[in-house]
């Protein structure tokens, strides 16, 4: 893991704490400032692609200050995921997660063809329902208007 990697996974620890540890705010009321890197001179989808991962990453780091270490999007209830939603939309987006039956393993999450942010996912399994729980995003101005 390269240092500058290391140095965005303790920045987003660092944000999740300032955010999850208050009550949620209103929608759209928390700006994230997204630092220029490699991925910004992409194409729209590695663009994209690299959002995903950075609300994937500050969403697991929010479940962690909000419920602790052992928690994971799998594992909620229905109030701690409606919780968790308040605070993802309070920073411009809102988290889906689909837990329908999904039976098959996830596919490989990449950036190829995928130009839209709700186009991008990732799995978690729980061993008890043996069953996936897909998590993505949206922007909030597209689901709340």
């Amino acid at each position: 893991m390269s240092g500058g990697t290391k140095q965005a996974e303790s920045n987003l620890g660092e944000i999740a704490a300032k955010i999850y540890s208050k009550p949620p705010q209103q929608p759209c009321t928390i700006e994230l400032g997204l630092a220029e890197s490699d991925a910004a001179n992409g194409d729209v989808n590695e663009r994209v692609f690299v959002l995903f991962e950075i609300l994937l990453e500050l969403l697991l780091e929010g479940i962690k200050v909000k419920f602790g270490e052992g928690k994971s999007p799998a594992h909620l209830t229905v109030a701690e995921t409606e919780e968790i939603g308040r605070y993802v939309q309070s920073y411009g987006f809102v988290m889906i997660i689909r837990s329908d039956e999904i039976r098959n393993a996830p596919p490989v999450t990449d950036a190829e063809g995928k130009p839209y942010l709700k186009d991008h996912c990732h799995r978690f399994y729980d061993f008890e329902l043996e069953m996936w729980h897909e998590v993505s995003f949206d922007f909030v101005n597209k689901v709340l208007s």
